[in-house]
């Protein structure tokens, strides 16, 4: 997973069209769907303009494009026909949405050349427009619950945090003694959360010298709060009290 799915997972938070053929019928109605119902922006991206612009090219002059040969003239009628060709429907109209060219690159000459990147500065830049001005509470909210869950799954996966092994083999130990387990699984759990900056050491050390953690303090200062329905645990009870 990257950050594009999580995007993708937050209530659809962006949506894109990928077109490698002309805007079809079923894409209309998508585009329909997805602006009229779900209420979102929806960028069409055709993903393969370098290709499309070396078939015009050969077609107009007869040779594969050569950055160091093929003169402006011949690189800007095979541009024209691309774009052109790139904005007519299926049933041969103009399209009245903006299409965002971008590369698949492979072609070494075309790779090299100025334009090469078409239009992939121009649609990073809309994607960063849209994350402003359509910027809901409950999607960010969704959004750092997912890409929290990815940074730790991928931890997990990589063995970056806490072995718990030494723990479950304590549990094991103290299982003779009823309950004496879960103290070695508590210590276990605490020290995760401090491998991810969720706590600097025990609550209980906090208790003692009257201290509180970096990470709830910020939180503290910066007054977030999160709906008591939503937490699975009393670790953040505290952002539910804030005035």
């Amino acid at each position: 997973m990257n950050i594009h799915h999580l995007f993708l997972k937050a209530s659809e938070g962006i949506i894109i069209q990928i077109l490698q053929l002309q805007f079809s019928n079923h894409n209309r109605i998508c585009q329909e769907h997805i602006e009229k119902k779900l209420e979102r922006k929806c960028p069409l991206v055709w993903s393969k303009t370098d290709l499309l612009f070396s078939r015009f090219f050969r077609q107009s002059t007869g040779e594969k494009y050569v950055k160091t040969k093929s003169n402006n003239y011949d690189v800007n009628m095979a541009l024209t026909k691309t774009k052109d060709h790139i904005i007519r429907t299926f049933d041969d109209k103009r399209l009245g949405y903006e299409v965002y060219l971008t590369a698949v690159a492979c072609d070494n000459d075309l790779e090299d050349a100025p334009f090469a990147t078409f239009d992939l500065d121009k649609l990073e830049r809309k994607f960063v427009q849209l994350a402003l001005t359509d910027c809901r509470a409950e999607r960010i909210c969704k959004l750092g619950i997912l890409a929290s869950k990815f940074v730790i799954n991928t931890c997990f996966r990589r063995g970056y945090t806490v072995l718990q092994t030494k723990y479950r083999l304590l549990a094991a130990g103290a299982s003779i003694i009823p309950l004496l387990e879960e103290l070695p699984a508590y210590f276990g759990r605490e020290k995760i959360r401090q491998a991810f900056g969720i706590h600097d050491s025990f609550p209980v050390t906090n208790a003692v010298c009257g201290t509180k953690d970096s990470f709830e303090e910020y939180l503290m200062e910066k007054e977030f709060t999160i709906p008591k329905e939503h937490l699975k645990s009393g670790h953040f009870e505290y952002l539910t009290k804030i005035k």
